[in-house]
């Protein structure tokens, strides 16, 4: 009887850290699920940050870029760049950190081979136009129309709405700019800078760690890879 009593209780605790070891696998997978997805706000780097590239094959051979940590660039030089993800996703943000003045344009665009980038004629056609106070005041003054007015230290973010009505919202140190948003963007685009040389250096920030301002809403998240959204 104790023999069999013993090997019962034995028998018991085995079972109950089995159940233990299991019940620990199965939240350390739900967490991992989650991370992936994005449906918490911590997790490894590689499961949230965003993996956006500058490829030499999407940017003008004049704009100079370098990659720093968290999905942060640094762009500088004259011409066009387009970052390598996408926006699949219903709502997706972003914001540019203006280091050096000049002038620019921020917003959206399809993709292109490096060929079609340096015989680029039309300006980005989505997009938010901003230049510097002294140079704004000089076109003004030749009768050219007005542009966002930027200054060193100022950040611009851009919201891309795409649940209902394709549509682009852009904001100035938190405030939005309620004139210059642009509905009806049309096909896939990914998110893009030109700049127009005059020395402007601007910092291009995708993840939300870098981010100086809140999205306006929850909804707004930063850029995913499809994969990880499913």
């Amino acid at each position: 009887m104790v023999n069999e009593f013993c090997s019962c209780l034995a028998h018991f605790w085995e079972s109950s850290e089995e159940h233990e070891r299991s019940q620990k696998r199965g939240a350390g997978a739900a967490q991992s699920v989650n991370m992936t997805r994005g449906d918490t706000g911590k997790g490894t780097e590689d499961a949230i940050t965003p993996r956006v590239k500058h490829d030499l094959n999407m940017r003008g051979s004049q704009v100079r870029v370098k990659e720093l940590a968290n999905g942060r660039f640094l762009i500088s030089g004259a011409g066009l760049t387009i970052a390598s993800l996408p926006l699949e996703q219903d709502c997706s943000f972003w914001q540019v950190k203006v280091l050096q003045p000049g002038r620019f344009s921020m917003g959206v665009s399809r993709a292109a081979e490096a060929s079609a980038l340096e015989d680029m004629k039309e300006p980005l056609e989505w997009a938010l136009r901003a230049n510097s106070a002294e140079t704004q005041s000089e076109r003004e003054e030749d009768g050219e129309s007005a542009m966002v007015v930027s200054r060193d230290g100022d950040v611009f973010s851009c919201v891309f709405d795409q649940s209902s009505c394709p549509m682009l919202r852009f904001f100035q140190n938190g405030k939005e700019l309620e004139k210059q948003a642009i509905n009806r963007v049309r096909g896939l685009v990914f998110p893009a800078l030109e700049l127009f040389g005059d020395g402007v250096e601007l910092s291009f920030l995708f993840h939300e760690s870098e981010w100086s301002y809140p999205p306006p809403s929850s909804r707004y998240m930063m850029i995913l890879e499809t994969r990880r959204m499913i």
